[in-house]
This record gives C-alpha cells, structure tokens and sequence, in this order.
C-alpha cells in the first residue's frame, strides 16, 4: 500500500472521529479456490496490523467460519472475487449480525490454517 493512500485513510479516519463515525474495514471473501493458491494470510496479517495500530475494525470475511458464510467457487463469477447475488446477501446479512455481536470473533477463524483447514 501506497503511504499516501495511508495518509488518505488516516484523514477520513480522523474525520470520523471529529464526526462521531465508527469506521470498519471489510475484505469481502474470496473465491475459495483462490485462498488454497494464495497466501491471503499475509494479507489479512498486513492489514489487521494496520488498521488495529490506527484503531479500525477489520472484518476479513476470508477467515468467516463455514457455518456462518458457507461458499463454492460457483458463488463467483470469477477469480477476482466478484460474488453473485446469493453470496452477497448472505455476507452482508452476516456483517450486520457480527456488528450488532457483543463477540464479533466468534464468526470468524483465527489463523489461516484455520481457513485452509476447514476449505472443502
């Protein structure tokens, strides 16, 4: 990541703040054969440690547990993880249910070989 789209976020968080905002950060889930091919831990890691150090909620749904977010490479119409409707309605109904949670961690794996584990 660039540092001046940093600094672009680091505005609109601010922002937020002056405004009396919560801002969160989504990675909406990927294809699932993808995350058997690429390292999207190292992803998650680098911006869970970023956005915690400026203070943001980050829900990555690539680590959202099956029971919750359950998904085939068929709720996708590509590689690049554009989900067709059935899938995002899904995951933006479970967004409002891990937000209203009092325990947001419990939708979601802890590591990623959590999420390889438990990949069909």
């Amino acid at each position: 990541v660039e540092q001046s789209n940093i600094d672009s976020l680091e505005q609109i968080k601010a922002y937020c703040d002056e405004h009396g905002i919560k801002l969160i950060c989504v990675q909406s889930a990927l294809i699932p054969s993808r995350l058997k091919t690429q390292n999207m831990g190292d992803v998650h890691d680098y911006f869970d440690n970023m956005l915690g150090a400026m203070g943001i909620e980050f829900y990555d749904f690539n680590y959202g547990k099956w029971e919750y977010l359950y998904r085939t490479d068929n709720d996708y119409v590509d590689m690049d993880g554009h989900m067709m409707g059935d899938i995002a309605d899904r995951q933006s109904r479970l967004l409002v249910e891990v937000m209203k949670s009092d325990n947001p961690e419990q939708y979601f794996y802890s590591n990623y070989d959590e999420v390889l584990a438990n990949l069909d």
